[in-house]
């Protein structure tokens, strides 16, 4: 029953919707609307302005974090419980109950738990990440990279598999909103007809 309420309450807490309401502050718009339609902190930097994009990030990153604390004081342990509410704090923040289930892509709420997790784990991805984005010059391509790395880089530095399942349930959360984003962008794009041959003018 402990860790229903720890999962329920994490994810109401990951569901909260900086960027929705941050962006419905300052420029009165729904975030989900315009731009790539993702309410995160990237989205909000685009469309609204920095300030309201730090923000956002900092409630995001801020998600993360105190799921993992809460998870610690009220199991009194920051083992599996702490890595179960950090996931249910990004399933809640990607898919918000307050937005009809659309969210952010859940990188800084990931980002935050990590933080208090295992900080150093970072230290890897987010170079990790930079180097794929350098190398496939594609955000959702080196994304999707970066989260498919993301057990091997958990389980590797922490020696521990309980570690690795983490990443892999971590890396599906946020690869399924990568893959969708990308969809989405590449239906949006406008349609080239292929060329066709010249003609010559006056052929029999």
């Amino acid at each position: 029953m402990e860790y229903i309420r720890l999962l329920l309450g994490s994810y109401l807490l990951g569901a909260t919707p900086f960027a929705y309401l941050v962006a419905r502050f300052f420029r009165k718009i729904d975030i989900r609307r315009v731009g790539s339609c993702n309410a995160g902190a990237t989205n909000v930097l685009r469309q609204v302005g920095f300030v309201p994009a730090l923000l956002t990030g900092i409630g995001d990153v801020g998600k993360g974090a105190v799921a993992v604390w809460w998870a610690g004081a009220y199991l009194g342990e920051v083992s599996m419980g702490s890595l179960l509410a950090l996931i249910a704090a990004m399933v809640g923040h990607n898919w918000s109950i307050w937005l009809r289930f659309e969210g952010g892509g859940g990188a800084a709420t990931f980002f935050g738990g990590m933080l208090a997790i295992a900080w150093g784990t970072l230290l890897y991805l987010v170079p990790l990440w930079a180097l794929s984005y350098r190398i496939t010059r594609h955000k959702y391509l080196s994304s999707v990279l970066t989260c498919g790395a993301i057990p091997v880089v958990l389980g590797t530095y922490l020696s521990s598999w309980q570690h690795f399942y983490f990443g892999v349930a971590a890396g599906c959360v946020m690869g399924s909103k990568q893959v969708a984003a990308w969809v989405r962008a590449a239906s949006r794009s406008p349609h080239v007809p292929p060329p066709t041959a010249p003609t010559v003018s006056g052929a029999a």
